[in-house]
């Protein structure tokens, strides 16, 4: 097979072929004459698109060696011939060399190259060397394998610099005698020969040299990368029952490179688990076959009457499979183990970038760990501290160590940790180089040898620091992993009493073995909108939610009572308990107010997503007068576009100017309805179309203005203006048309522009679903502030319209709501009016709304300026809300929302009845 493995070649008894597995098709002979006039005795070989064989001529009696193109007929005009005196007995080529091996014992290098005008495919063999084996081979016909190769066993100090081979010419030829592998090198230490006009003359070859004995297969990595020059001048050989071997190159440190007496290579065995194939030296993978016995089945009674499949599971038999296998963290044992920590060094940085390289040192750390602690005699020079000190040169160390002893036994954690240190030394470690995902693998570890009260300490923190990095998975999994052990431990006192031992004999410090649940470190891309389902009422607007049965709170409330008083009397240490569980609750309390006053709500949203039963909503009841409460509008928007990756709005002059036409002609009346007509009974019916979550908007419509050419008796400009004028006047309004035609072209292309400005202005869709949602959560918490900043970055003026008529309506009996309205509005407005003018054709069209709010705030207080906050009359209100939300956090129960008014309350969507 080729070096692409597309092409295959075969040799029968006369002749030979090739397959293509691109074109799937033989090629063969044409003329079976010539097929038949030789035969393929010295193998079959391929040289880029060529097929070399060693063959002998039967027509004319001699031993020759053929180069046929695999891109032409199988034909003896397209073929390269050359002859040789003796049979061709083994090829092969290396780069752009040919060596063979004859029947009397001389080995014959060539040089393969390209003609450099041909009208066919064609190569030209060059005889360059012969070399002599008589007195080094029994008998020819015991070489199994024979290659060049650039390998040597020293650095050739004797070398000489201006030699002309030094960089053309391999440096060695490799045999394979009966199973012994012979290496000639060449001989630099005599005279060296000149490059002549004529001829080529080589340098002679050494006494050839032993390497290995009990050889099967051996390979050579071709590799052209600088960096990885242990794994280009290694030599990989395959010993059978003996497993395998590496020959490998010692590079010295740069203060003994010079020392003669220092060792240039050497052999490490190590054993494997298949029978190998190929070598993926790069990969440090080798491929093979491994083979699986069965035993038979003697209990079956054999009888000649037994079935087929009877007498076959009465047989042995063996099945034979393709499989792999990871070399590489055996010969870096072999390494270290022979105290050669450097070039175990160098060799390790070749394969830095794979991605399996943490699993290679941890079967590196797994075996020495499990042959040194399980020994019976006392070990004079361990290995496992050697490894550890190696693994330590690597990033991946504190993750090696971790995954290392979740695959291992406990009882052989105190061995592994006496070398490798303090597991809460290693997770603190993960927390302060942000790795939280190492982290959470060491929360069993800390489960089974410390203290119940010790693995909860670490895990809260691990909880905050995954809260304050936004894992949110991660924190959930952590926040269930609490949950767990605080349900497990509830009957011991976690500060007085060691954890329970296992059933099986394990030393006294080590705790039951637990079972963790999978962490699953995937983050998620956006909300889960269906993890809080929000109830609502289809007749009911998005800011209504059905008041609560009482008759379900009722008997929850009592199963509770139930639940607690059966617990109480099984278990007299719940009480020990529910201090630790409160410590969670107000971690993550805080962390979601700290959000919420950072107005990250996105994050909030992503927080109460991913945490499984967290009340959102009721939450922001309880925060909507303290940190819900935007002291700082501006920012609040400048950082909703920044998380939900949402552009500010750009104004262009034409589409501020039309908007403010058209404010002027017809200012926007709130009491024309934007997606329904009203209802008869003057009440507007909300469809299920108009709720917070739909995808719905209207938008500001910037209508280009028509002007009136033509006098009023002039047919309309949308008619057909192809057709002929009939009147007196047909001149004159040929030239009206001509005009209205370049009007109209221009105004599609103002539409053009606008919907492009719009398109660009816009954000993601998933942010956009995303904002919805949170709009929706912040009008049933009753936060019409960050409703009005939601509504406003979406621009979406039906929202905007029906968040200021909802805060109206329920302004008169709490004026608090309109007065933050008010605030947040003037904040904005200034902002708008100073920073970004894009939201300017938005606030306009929505002019009469906004001028409602500051009218109804200086109605319900008038002490209180319409650019300012309430002075006494809200801090009075927000004393009496923040009264009633600390007893409601002293009784431990969840505030209810407030049942809300029903549809004929609400004023109509588009029409403030506030004046």
């Amino acid at each position: 097979m080729d070096e692409s493995g597309l092409s295959i070649a075969i040799a029968g008894r006369t002749g030979l072929a090739h397959y293509s597995l691109v074109r799937r098709r033989w090629v063969l002979f044409g003329n079976e004459a010539q097929e038949k006039s030789m035969v393929v005795c010295g193998g079959l070989i391929w040289w880029r698109e060529f097929i070399g064989i060693g063959c002998f001529n039967i027509n004319s009696k001699k031993d020759e060696i053929r180069f046929y193109p695999s891109t032409c007929k199988l034909d003896n005009r397209f073929c390269a011939t050359t002859n040789v005196p003796y049979a061709v007995l083994l090829i092969n080529t290396f780069r752009d060399y040919f060596i063979c091996l004859c029947a009397d014992k001389h080995i014959m290098i060539f040089s393969i190259q390209l003609p450099d005008v041909q009208t066919v495919p064609t190569v030209e063999l060059r005889r360059i060397q012969d070399v002599s084996l008589n007195g080094y081979l029994p008998h020819p016909m015991c070489v199994t394998f024979l290659t060049l190769s650039y390998l040597s066993a020293d650095k050739n100090p004797s070398k000489k610099e201006n030699s002309v081979t030094e960089t053309e010419m391999p440096e060695s030829i490799l045999l394979n005698v009966a199973g012994n592998l012979l290496m000639f090198q060449r001989d630099w230490s005599g005279p060296q020969p000149k490059q002549s006009s004529n001829r080529f003359r080589a340098v002679p070859f050494c006494n050839p040299m032993k390497i290995a004995s009990s050889v099967e297969n051996v390979w050579m990595p071709d590799i052209e990368a600088e960096d990885k020059k242990l794994l280009r001048n290694s030599l990989w050989l395959s010993c059978g029952a003996a497993g395998m071997k590496v020959w490998l190159a010692l590079f010295s440190q740069e203060s003994v490179q010079n020392k003669s007496f220092l060792a240039k290579r050497i052999m490490l065995p190590f054993a494997v688990d298949l029978y190998p194939l190929a070598i993926l030296a790069e990969d440090a993978v080798i491929l093979g076959a491994g083979s699986d016995h069965s035993a038979s089945d003697m209990t079956t009674p054999g009888s000649p009457t037994a079935s087929l499949s009877t007498l076959f599971n009465m047989l042995d038999f063996s099945t034979l499979e393709r499989t792999s296998e990871i070399y590489l963290h055996q010969v870096l044992r072999q390494l270290l183990r022979r105290n050669l920590g450097y070039n175990a060094l160098q060799l390790v940085r070749c394969f830095t970038a794979l991605p399996y390289f943490s699993h290679i040192l941890e079967l590196l750390l797994h075996e020495v760990l499990e042959e040194e602690a399980t020994s019976k005699e006392p070990i004079p020079d361990p290995l496992l501290p050697r490894v550890v000190l190696f693994s330590k040169e690597f990033p991946q160390y504190r993750k090696t160590v971790a995954h290392c002893a979740r695959k291992t036994e406990i009882a052989l954690w105190e061995h592994l940790f006496s070398t490798v240190g303090s597991p809460k030394a290693l997770f603190e470690e993960c927390l302060v180089n942000g790795d939280l995902d190492t982290a959470s693998s060491y929360l069993i570890i800390l489960q089974n040898l410390e203290k119940f009260y010790v693995s909860r300490q670490h895990a809260t923190l691990l909880l905050e620091s995954a809260l304050e990095r936004r894992s949110w998975s991660l924190a959930r999994d952590v926040v269930r992993f609490l949950k767990r052990i605080d349900r497990d431990n509830a009957s011991t006192d976690p500060h007085e009493a060691e954890i329970e031992p296992v059933s099986r004999p394990l030393p006294p410090r080590y705790g039951p073995r637990f079972a963790a649940p999978v962490v699953n470190l995937e983050e998620n891309e956006g909300f889960n909108l269906n993890k809080q389902p929000l109830t609502r009422n289809p007749s009911l607007s998005f800011y209504e939610t059905e008041a609560p049965s009482k008759e379900k709170s009722t008997k929850s409330e009592s199963a509770r009572g139930v639940t607690r008083k059966h617990s109480g009397s099984l278990n007299l240490s719940t009480k020990s308990d529910e201090p630790e569980k409160h410590d969670v609750e107000v971690l993550l309390y805080r962390h979601a107010r700290k959000l919420l006053a950072t107005y990250r709500i996105r994050d909030l949203g992503m927080f109460a997503a991913n945490l499984e039963e967290y009340e959102l909503v009721g939450f922001l009841r309880k925060e909507r007068l303290r940190s819900s409460k935007l002291d700082d509008p501006v920012q609040a928007v400048k950082q909703l576009h920044t998380d939900f990756s949402w552009p500010l709005p750009i104004l262009t002059h034409s589409a501020f100017y039309r908007s403010l036409r058209k404010y002027n002609t017809r200012p926007p009346a709130l009491t024309i309805p934007l997606n329904s007509a009203p209802a008869a009974n003057g009440k507007e019916h909300v469809s299920d179309g108009d709720l917070g979550g739909s995808h719905s908007t209207r938008e500001i419509v910037l209508s280009p203005v028509r002007f009136n050419i033509a006098s009023p008796a002039t047919p309309d400009l949308s008619e057909d203006v192809g057709t002929e004028a009939s009147d007196l006047n047909g001149e004159l309004q040929s030239q009206s048309l001509n005009l209205a035609g370049d009007l109209s072209r221009s105004n599609s292309e103002s539409q053009l522009h606008d919907m492009t400005m719009e398109l660009a202005n816009r954000g993601p869709q998933q942010s956009e679903l995303e904002l919805r949602y949170l709009f929706q959560v912040m009008a049933e918490a009753e936060c019409y502030d960050w409703c009005l900043l939601i509504a406003l970055v979406l621009r979406d003026s039906s929202l905007f319209s029906r968040n200021i008529s909802v805060a109206a309506s329920k302004s008169e009996k709490e004026p608090l709501y309109i007065n933050k309205l008010s605030t947040t509005l003037n904040s904005i407005k200034r902002w708008i009016s100073e920073e970004c003018l894009g939201y300017k054709p938005f606030l306009t069209s929505l002019a009469q709304d906004v001028d409602n709010v500051d009218q109804l705030c200086k109605r319900l207080i008038p002490k209180c300026a319409s650019n300012s906050p309430p002075a006494t009359r809200v801090n009075s209100i927000s004393t009496e809300s923040a009264h009633s939300d600390t007893e409601e956090n002293a009784t431990g129960s969840t505030p209810k929302l407030d049942s809300m008014t029903d549809s004929s309350q609400i004023p109509p969507s588009d029409s403030c009845i506030i004046s």
